[in-house]
């Protein structure tokens, strides 16, 4: 190249700032969307879950654990699977209590054992249900899988597959959270009273140690991702 092709220093320094002004504006054009992107994505999540979560820790911690799935009531079978699951493993494999978790999930039309009596005698739900009280013979006006009294003589599930006796022995009682409501609305429309008000009244009457959750669905899958073996109870 002759002396007459090379640029001067002057259009070499022109040329420089030309091409830093536009790598400039180039960064600055690709940051801001991703900028923004990642402000509307931190701005979705959640500063809490709306659900309670903490069971997981105690299922990840034990050696064995299932998750029975009943999305029908079924006589209570997922909550007699659950008692067989840690009573099998405990008495073959000498397993700890801690060591054994069984997790069941109430969903769809099985949601409904996750009421209290008071609920159930409210609403009527041994009718809607078509469940008969052990002791009485006639529509169940408590819920009968709660706990089992000395005068039921043909109990639907044997006193260590009640509820109470599930969640004494450190058993997971999971409910569908959608169905619970779907039913609230159901009893509101037939009773003629307020849906927000029954909805409320719903999730206010789950059996003590019952957790609701965002759906069966989820809290099904969610027990197998730490680690539970499914069982499909109904």
């Amino acid at each position: 190249m002759s002396h007459l092709d090379k640029p001067s220093p002057g259009r070499r320094q022109f040329i420089a700032r030309v091409a830093t002004a536009a790598a400039v504006v180039a960064s600055g054009a690709c940051a801001a969307p991703l900028g923004a992107a990642a402000q509307q994505g931190a701005s979705r999540m959640p500063t809490s879950p709306p659900f309670d979560d903490s069971w997981t820790r105690r299922v990840m911690a034990a050696r064995h654990r299932a998750v029975m799935d009943s999305p029908e009531v079924d006589d209570g079978t997922a909550l007699v699977q659950a008692t067989l699951f840690m009573q099998g493993y405990r008495q073959q494999l000498d397993a700890g209590g801690s060591d054994v978790v069984p997790v069941v999930v109430m969903r769809h039309h099985g949601t409904v054992m996750a009421f209290s009596d008071a609920i159930w005698a409210k609403y009527a739900l041994g009718e809607y249900a078509k469940i008969t009280d052990p002791a009485t013979g006639k529509d169940a006006l408590r819920n009968p899988f709660v706990r089992v009294d000395t005068d039921d003589k043909n109990p639907l599930v044997p006193a260590d597959s009640s509820m109470e006796a599930l969640l004494a022995s450190g058993t997971i009682l999971l409910a569908c959270n959608r169905a619970a409501m779907r039913l609230a609305s159901l009893m509101a429309k037939k009773f003629s009273r307020d849906v927000d008000a029954v909805r409320a009244e719903f999730r206010a009457g789950v059996v003590p140690g019952v957790l609701l959750q965002p759906s069966g669905v989820y809290a099904t899958l969610r027990a197998q991702d730490v680690g539970c073996a499914f069982i499909k109870s109904t």
